[in-house]
């Protein structure tokens, strides 16, 4: 008898135990993140190239921050609003080879992104995508002079996220994003077709 009522008392922990690993994902409800990414700056030849014994080098690459929160309305659609801080890119200002000076800009962003869905049943993944608008920031500095600028910036990307079952109230995920804009040149009038892109691995609390 004894053994029989331990195998029914184990039964019965293992059966609560799945029912609560199985507990359906939240398909709605608020939720806050911080991600960290690292960065690549398409400047459209605005910071580099090649003029008459001037060049410009630019170093592409950089890290950035980004906090976040939106609202998951249901299972396929939420609306996320984002402050994101690319990081600075500094551009080396040479003539005939010899270094001369630099130019270092930073970037930051704010905006707000249409998140689309696909769960993966009660697994606990899904997988995004996400159009975005909004404003980005430009401030550069070279030789004591300073300029700073806005422009308005469009933004696509794709992720995976997963949310523990059992810990619904933590999410990860790993996404890339891509933020294009256009600067005009001061001087000349001429504008260029500048991007951002963003690898991003992020972790957010779910109300």
């Amino acid at each position: 008898f004894l053994m029989k009522s331990q195998l029914a008392v184990a039964a019965t922990s293992f059966l609560l135990a799945g029912a609560v690993v199985a507990e359906p994902i939240k398909d709605r409800g608020g939720y806050v993140g911080l991600a960290y990414g690292m960065t690549s700056f398409d400047d459209d030849d605005y910071f580099s190239g090649d003029f008459d014994g001037l060049s410009l080098d630019l170093d592409e690459s950089g890290q950035a921050w980004q906090v976040y929160g939106g609202y998951r309305f249901m299972k396929y659609f939420a609306v996320e609003g984002r402050y994101t801080d690319f990081g600075d890119y500094t551009t080396d200002i040479k003539i005939y080879g010899e270094k001369v000076g630099d130019i270092t800009a930073d970037f930051s962003a704010l905006s707000v992104h249409g998140i689309g869905i696909l769960p993966m049943g009660e697994s606990g993944f899904d997988f995004y995508g996400q159009l975005g608008i909004g404003l980005i920031s430009y401030e550069g500095k070279t030789q004591g002079y300073d300029e700073s600028d806005d422009a308005t910036t469009f933004s696509l990307g794709v992720g995976a996220r997963y949310t523990p079952p059992s810990v619904q109230a933590m999410t990860v995920q790993l996404a890339y994003d891509i933020y294009m804009f256009q600067v005009e040149e001061e001087f000349t009038g001429d504008t260029y077709d500048q991007s951002l892109s963003m690898v991003k691995l992020g972790i957010q609390y779910n109300f």
